[in-house]
């Protein structure tokens, strides 16, 4: 071996035994941890529900319905997540709630935070020397219900001081909700930035776990927030902590609710979430209106909104955004449930006149059928219930009595596409199938009119 390589390996040698030896013991920072509770998801804050209406101690039956949620807190050093995908790779969507256009491509507070999906343990280091755990938490999950996971940094200004994991749980079951949220507070305690990420995946029920990696504001280290989700404790004395954690996450949830009543009615107050306003903002401003449609209809569950915006052309958008500065205007006080009605009947018009030009896209046409069943057939029809429903619930039920009375059509394709919409929201007759005989058919509907049994 020549002098040269020998020369280098030994150099390279010299120099790694010198970065471990100035690494030293990794020092705990001085942050803070909490566990709160709401029920209503994080687009729509605390909102009026079993938890505001019932705090006390839950029956055994409802402690058993309700997921368990434990949170685990580390600190390690950067390398240890260096391997972790990036947050904007796997996040569906980045915000600025503070922002005119909140809709952001890249963030900047989110700009180095991981994140990583994985089964059993934390995948971190086994040395304390690079790995601290700070903090075991517990929460629980009415359906319906967000737990937030919140993790307070002093460090220095210019990066995000407050983090907050919330994970929510649809009222109608599916797949949990992860949002992420970072706010950077200036030393008397006020806002100064917000972003928040929802991401691609949350943990699942006594499945993955998701944990996020975020830098800490001096530099020193990487903050880890894990999150599992498993169910109800089989063990009885288990199971009795599990209980009392659920009643303190009522007990939380009221509060919150509380508060936000509290703050909708004194002079200043909103009705609609800070981030919500942000957006319906982000109409009047120049650039892509479809992102901020789909960030409204996304937040607010408008579905054919959200549709509209991913497969309508800028026209349909654009009286989207129009109707929904009509309602504006109007009514400037709306909450998220109106926001979500002012999307849909816009996009409802928008859809209709689409449909009725010579050669309506084939896409339009389906999005058309998918959300009003053999209403969508009947534009005419479908623009006198728009006209006579006063709200989203409403008009849906409107929709549903039309499509029951499609079903006693002799046009076998009218039954089938009323059937198909009905049977998708379970709300399709027991025992009714569009292609038996006719008399199977209306005994079916008479036992529904008795009984009011839906079924597949």
């Amino acid at each position: 071996m020549s002098l040269r390589p020998l020369f280098v390996m030994l150099l390279a040698a010299g120099v790694g035994c010198s970065s471990t030896a100035e690494l030293g013991p990794l020092v705990a920072p001085d942050v803070e941890t909490a566990v709160d509770h709401f029920q209503g998801s994080p687009f729509s804050g605390p909102q009026r529900g079993l938890v505001a209406e019932s705090p006390g101690e839950p029956s055994a039956g409802d402690a058993l319905a309700s997921l368990a949620v434990r949170g685990e807190v580390f600190f390690v050093r950067t390398e240890a997540v260096a391997d972790w995908p990036p947050l904007e790779a796997s996040a569906r969507l980045i915000t600025n709630p503070l922002a005119a256009q909140p809709i952001l491509v890249r963030g900047r507070l989110l700009a180095d935070v991981r994140q990583l999906c994985f089964a059993g343990d934390t995948p971190l280091p086994t040395d304390d020397t690079a790995v601290l755990r700070l903090d075991d938490s517990v929460g629980a999950l009415d359906r319906g219900m967000t737990c937030e996971l919140m993790l307070t940094d002093p460090g220095q200004p210019g990066r995000p001081e407050r983090i907050t994991l919330q994970l929510h749980r649809p009222p109608e079951g599916g797949a949990l909700l992860a949002v992420l949220s970072c706010r950077r507070l200036n030393d008397a305690g006020q806002l100064m930035d917000w972003e928040q990420a929802v991401l691609d995946s949350g943990p699942s029920v006594d499945g993955e776990v998701l944990a996020v990696a975020i830098p800490a504001n001096d530099g020193s280290g990487v903050f880890v927030l894990a999150a599992r989700v498993d169910r109800a404790p089989d063990d009885s004395e288990a199971f009795v902590g599990h209980a009392e954690q659920v009643a303190l996450a009522r007990t939380q949830a009221g509060r919150q609710y509380d508060r936000q009543a509290q703050h909708e009615h004194s002079p200043g107050g909103t009705t609609a979430a800070p981030e919500l306003n942000a957006a319906l903002a982000g109409l009047d401003e120049a650039g892509d209106p479809r992102l901020v449609v789909l960030y409204l209809a996304t937040s607010t569950g408008a579905k054919l909104a959200r549709d509209l915006a991913l497969v309508g052309d800028a026209r349909i958008v654009g009286s989207v955004c129009s109707g929904v500065r009509t309602a504006l205007a109007s009514d400037v006080g709306l909450d998220p449930s109106g926001v979500a009605w002012a999307l849909d009947r816009s996009g409802w018009r928008a859809l209709a006149e689409a449909v009725m030009s010579d050669e309506p896209a084939l896409g339009l046409t389906a999005v058309l059928l998918r959300h009003a069943g053999e209403v969508g057939r009947d534009l005419v029809m479908l623009l006198e219930l728009l006209d006579a429903a006063d709200d989203g619930p409403s008009f849906d039920e409107l929709l549903r009595k039309q499509n029951l009375l499609f079903l006693e059509e002799n046009v076998p394709a009218s039954r089938l596409r009323a059937y198909d919409w009905l049977r998708e929201r379970a709300l399709a007759p027991a025992g009714y199938l569009p292609h038996a005989d006719r008399g199977s058919r209306r005994a079916a509907l008479a036992r529904f009119r008795d009984t009011g049994e839906t079924g597949p």
